[in-house]
């Protein structure tokens, strides 16, 4: 697996410092564990996610905010 190389100044938003600058979005994956997969190995700090997924009863949105390790995050 490839290793991003970060870079020595942080990127700052709302006064919270960031290494990486690769945000990541949860839509477009065909279902949760891939999600999950890619978030884990592309070592990104921020991760977008649409409300309307979350607030959606539809079939694959259920436990999305659950699904994701906010620890690494």
């Amino acid at each position: 697996m490839l290793q991003m190389q970060k870079k020595s100044d942080p990127l700052i938003i709302g006064g919270k410092a960031f290494q990486s600058r690769l945000l990541t979005g949860t839509g477009k994956y065909s279902n949760v564990e891939i999600m999950q997969q890619s978030l884990s190995e592309s070592q990104c700090e921020v991760v977008t996610v649409a409300v309307r997924r979350v607030q959606s009863h539809e079939s694959g949105h259920q436990g999305l905010m659950d699904s994701i390790n906010w620890s690494e995050i």
